[in-house]
Parts: C-alpha cells; structure tokens; sequence
C-alpha cells in the first residue's frame, strides 16, 4: 500500500469516527465503498480502489 492509500484508509477510519462507529475491516471497506460512490476525481477514484484491494 502506497502513502495515497494510506491516506484514504485514514480519511475513511476518520469519516467512521465521526459518526461514532467501529473501526472495523468491515466497516472499513464499506466507508470506501461509500467514498467511491461520491468521489468525481478519477486519480482519487483509483487510490480508493487501490486501498480497497488491500
């Protein structure tokens, strides 16, 4: 994992804190799954779809 994805695994664990849920695996690649779904940016597209094969 490169430090972009990093990054993204941190935004998404951050985004889960906020709304007060567990830091889980699970929870994890859902809140990607969430991010994916609403990012436009393609080069930030394909760092969540990095971070999401790990």
């Amino acid at each position: 994992m490169m430090n972009a994805e990093h990054k993204i695994v941190g935004e998404a664990a951050y985004a889960l804190l906020l709304q007060r849920k567990d830091v889980t695996v699970s929870a994890l690649a859902a809140e990607l799954a969430t991010m994916a779904g609403k990012e436009t940016d393609t080069e930030r597209l394909e760092q969540i779809a990095e971070a999401r094969q790990c």
